[in-house]
């Protein structure tokens, strides 16, 4: 994937170094390196990056077919975060997300994707039903996600890549089911431009939005 990007931005990078000069603009650097690992076999989680008071640990996740699917926990200063990447309810994102000041964690709603999956069916696109009907496969639900924040401790849930878009804010208590019943702490729907920060050794978790919409 990484080599992917690296030769569609080649075009690029050459004419910037053809504008500004190869003093300027280093050719050598143009390029990104992917850094790979391996989480060992028998385990479900390592730490991939440690330093200057950061450690990131990669942690295995369910999103078939897709092997290795990995989300993510980031502890700094007092303070962590733990990000589901693309899952089904997962026990090892729990286990790796124990205590955490906020976690990260996509949803669906089988409710609202099977009305779209039946409309478009009723429209006689079947292909694209056919696919949304696999969808589920690979997601979580926001009540799951309240599951898992409930049992891992987590002190506030964030729901993300939700699946469907929801045009409508009235569609939100149907997106969310009854995952507020299942979780008692902060939780809200994650909106495009949102920016979480957690005071390093203690504080409440401050939330504003880039885009500067209303909420």
């Amino acid at each position: 994937m990484v080599g992917g990007f690296n030769e569609a931005y080649t075009l690029d990078d050459g004419y910037r170094v053809g504008h500004h000069g190869a003093e300027l603009v280093n050719p050598d650097t143009a390029r990104m390196v992917p850094e790979t690992y391996e989480i060992p076999e028998g385990q479900d989680s390592m730490v991939v990056l440690e330093e200057d008071g950061l450690k990131v640990t990669a942690f295995t996740v369910q999103h078939p077919p897709i092997v290795p699917a990995v989300g993510y926990r980031f502890d700094y200063k007092g303070r962590s975060i733990s990000i589901s990447g693309d899952t089904i309810y997962s026990e090892t994102l729990i286990e790796a997300s124990k205590g955490v000041d906020l976690m990260l964690h996509d949803a669906l709603s089988p409710e609202l994707l099977g009305r779209i999956t039946a409309t478009a069916r009723e429209a006689g696109l079947t292909t694209r039903a056919a696919i949304l009907d696999d969808v589920p496969d690979y997601h979580a639900t926001a009540p799951q996600a309240a599951d898992a924040a409930r049992i891992a401790g987590a002190k506030a849930l964030a729901i993300t890549h939700i699946v469907p878009p929801l045009p409508l804010k009235g569609l939100e208590e149907v997106f969310l089911a009854d995952a507020e019943d299942r979780y008692d702490g902060p939780l809200w729907l994650a909106q495009d431009g949102d920016l979480y920060s957690l005071p390093a050794g203690g504080g409440e978790l401050q939330k504003s939005n880039m885009i500067g919409r209303g909420r």
